[in-house]
């Protein structure tokens, strides 16, 4: 027969023992604390064993104090499985009256007790987050008449418990993170140098003595200013002393401003520093610490990445976010101040007859002798910009248009006499160039787009020569430009000339597989002849809404070319991939999707050879289109890569655009030779590609040192000049656009 022990206490004394409790325990914090808990808490509710555990880890709990009803016992820590705790832990207050082991006959700690009864209420924080718990137990039987007594004790025990516990977690993280900074400070590289009072040294540390030049037995006594040799970073006269500051206003410094720390032997370093004071017990003082460190990489890096953030990489002149910020302020003075400009934009005739003839290297060569030309004829208090691919902007600082004009014909001049040879070859470029004048009442977005028209509308006029721009006359240019392109555009469709190329991607490792990958491009015939580039006529394309017919013309024509075995499709024995490029246009066309699925359907080609592109700029226009079109193309099993990675830098969106390859921007392929920032972007986009599970093709690789560089950083595939210029796909019949749609 069990024995069942009396109620605890009464009503009356329950109140008295709570009084008590909360009296010895209200003054003592820590591991104190937690004993007179244990203590406490088992007295009040006449219990054996009474335990505080904290949670160490998410299903083991280490005890911080336990009452075994004799004295204190020694601290352990337990895995909560198969004990009663587990069920309190997180949760809520457990009651197991009776034959507690019989409940949990794996829990070798009851059995240890000789444990019959269990109580246990969980502790949390203020944020409800699980910190531990209070249990008590005994060999007898628990009243169960007194359970609501009980657990009002536990639970002012438990409100006190948790926050003792949680106050005794911030004070050991703040220690922890003491003494991590004391650890820290031991070990950092920075040069430490103590004086006395009167600004003697007697210490420095292994970094002071080799940035100084002195050794510590050397420095020993001297004063300060003597071995620290400090001068403004500006005006290169001597420092003030930061320690001397510190001893005489008894304040503690941090110099934000740079300081140049001329050392023993006249080697100069860029350093940042801080002084403090150092105290005595009654607040004399002692003496002072002056810490420096050597920034002279750091600064180093930060003006070079200062300068490629408002300077063009190629060609080093002012890029075009630095040029509309001058711009800006010639608008600010000529309306504040009254001040005359000129705004001028160069286009290149012929750049791309060269860039396609000779490849992209003769290309940027090119663009960065005319960016020295232009640099010498303009005057020192004039900015010259590179736009964006052939495009230049000069601004013309304190210039009437009069004046203007001379300087725009002296640099239309110098770019008529230049001559540019490449490989004996030698090549005869002109420019066509808009000028504006800068008035009060204009704004930045007039100017550009006057400046823009006038180019266009000395294009028009025969190129290579100046044309002034005037407000009445913008609308009618662009117009009638686009006008121009427009009609092209549309008779090249009709007419059947658009021409397909395509141009060999090539793997840079042999587990890429040996198969023909090729990216098809669009040229098209003008009336004369000519074959006209992208660039060209796309613009206007992408501005009058034609992109779409262009793009299902580009599709039809790539699967009835292979379907037929064309051209370059003639003979097709080892795997191919086609790459077609889609326009941001065309993404956003509900009739897109149905149109793909009709063509690979009529024309049975396998889709896992097919791979459509967007560029970077397209996909984050409309990232959830975008992510739309992409899936339900790769659920057809075509693939998909996005274009011209890196010009936007959207690694953000990647994670919601499922793209097969990442086609790396050619503007830092072709510079990771010369430009280390470029080469750790290719890197850095590669790595983030492959993390993702997509495979990288770098763009513009003209020349096998560039192809090393990128097998060596990794990245699957390259294309370029270096594998092939773009040839003509040659499609038997080059039909027009209503005969392809009829068929």
């Amino acid at each position: 027969m069990s024995v069942t022990r009396q109620p605890p206490v009464g009503k009356a004394k329950l109140s008295e023992t709570l009084h008590n409790v909360v009296q010895g325990t209200s003054g003592v914090v820590g591991q104190d604390f937690f004993r007179v808990l244990v203590r406490q808490m088992a007295k009040a509710l006449n219990m054996r064993y009474a335990v505080v555990g904290e949670l160490v880890a998410k299903q083991r709990v280490r005890t911080l104090a336990l009452w075994t009803g004799d004295g204190y016992g020694l601290n352990f820590e337990y895995a909560l499985a198969s004990m009663p705790c587990e069920t309190v832990v997180g949760q809520q207050l457990r009651l197991y009256p009776k034959t507690v082991r019989q409940r949990f006959p794996k829990a070798h700690l009851l059995a240890e007790m000789e444990a019959e009864c269990y109580i246990g209420i969980p502790l949390f924080d203020t944020h409800r987050r699980p910190l531990g718990l209070l249990a008590l137990y005994d060999i007898r039987p628990f009243d169960e008449t007194a359970n609501a007594y009980a657990e009002s004790i536990l639970s002012i025990f438990a409100a006190r418990a948790g926050a003792e516990l949680q106050r005794h977690r911030v004070e050991q993280a703040l220690f922890e993170e003491r003494e991590r900074a004391l650890v820290t400070l031991h070990s950092i590289g920075d040069g430490v140098i103590r004086t006395d009072a009167r600004a003697t040294i007697d210490y420095m540390n292994p970094v002071a003595e080799q940035l100084t030049g002195w050794t510590q037995t050397e420095a020993a006594g001297m004063s300060v200013d003597l071995v620290f040799t400090a001068l403004d970073e500006s005006s290169r006269q001597p420092a003030a002393s930061a320690v001397a500051r510190v001893l005489t206003e008894r304040c503690n410094i941090s110099d934000t401003d740079h300081a140049i720390l001329v050392s023993r032997d006249g080697t100069e370093y860029t350093i940042e520093r801080s002084a403090s004071l150092i105290n005595g017990r009654n607040n004399e003082c002692l003496g002072a610490v002056m810490v420096f460190r050597d920034v002279s990489e750091a600064r180093r890096l930060a003006q070079e990445i200062s300068y490629q953030a408002s300077h063009d990489p190629l060609t080093g002149l002012v890029n075009r976010r630095a040029f509309e910020s001058r711009l800006e302020a010639a608008i600010t003075s000529a309306r504040n101040d009254h001040k005359n400009h000129g705004l001028c934009f160069l286009d290149l005739d012929q750049f791309k007859i060269i860039n396609d003839t000779c490849g992209h290297v003769a290309g940027d060569e090119l663009l960065k002798q005319l960016s020295g030309l232009l640099q010498t004829n303009v005057r020192e208090s004039d900015t010259v910009a590179r736009l964006g691919g052939d495009e230049f902007g000069v601004l013309l600082d304190g210039c009437p248009l009069g004046k203007a004009e001379v300087i725009a014909q002296t640099l239309l001049d110098a770019i008529k006499d230049f001559r540019f040879v490449w490989q004996d070859q030698t090549f005869q470029v002109g420019v066509s160039i808009g000028l504006v004048a800068i008035t009060p009442s204009a704004n930045m977005a007039q100017l550009l787009t006057q400046a823009d028209a006038a180019c266009y509308a000395a294009k028009d006029l025969g190129r290579n020569r100046i044309h002034v721009g005037q407000s009445e006359d913008i609308g009618f240019t662009r117009w009638q430009r686009g006008l121009r392109w427009v009609d092209d555009i549309n008779g090249a469709l009709e007419q059947g000339r658009f021409r397909l190329y395509c141009q060999p991607i090539r793997p840079l490792a042999p587990t890429n597989g040996d198969g023909q990958h090729y990216e098809v491009l669009l040229r098209m015939l003008e009336d004369d002849g000519t074959v006209a580039l992208p660039n060209a006529f796309l613009p206007t394309a992408e501005r009058y809404n034609l992109m779409s017919k262009i793009d299902h013309w580009v599709i039809r024509s790539v699967f009835r070319s292979y379907a037929g075995k064309h051209g370059l499709f003639a003979k097709h024995n080892k795997p191919v991939q086609l790459a077609i490029n889609l326009s941001g246009n065309s993404l956003n066309e509900e009739q897109l999707l149905p149109y793909i699925r009709q063509q690979l359907s009529e024309y049975g080609i396998p889709p896992e050879i097919v791979c459509f592109e967007i560029t970077e700029a397209a996909a984050i226009s409309n990232v959830r289109r975008a992510a739309h079109v992409i899936r339900e193309l790769k659920k057809l099993r075509c693939r998909f890569a996005l274009d011209d990675f890196g010009s936007a830098l959207s690694f953000a969106y990647l994670k919601n655009l499922p793209v097969d390859y990442i086609k790396i921007d050619g503007a830092f392929v072709g510079n990771i030779i010369n430009n280390r920032i470029d080469r750790a972007m290719v890197a850095a986009i590669n790595q983030i590609g492959h993390e993702m599970g997509m495979q990288t093709i770098a763009e513009s690789a003209e020349n096998s040192t560039i192809v090393d560089s990128l097998r060596q950083l990794g990245v699957d595939y390259a294309q370029g000049f270096v594998f092939g210029e773009p040839r003509p796909v040659e499609v038997q019949a080059h039909a027009p656009l209503a005969q392809v749609a009829s068929r």
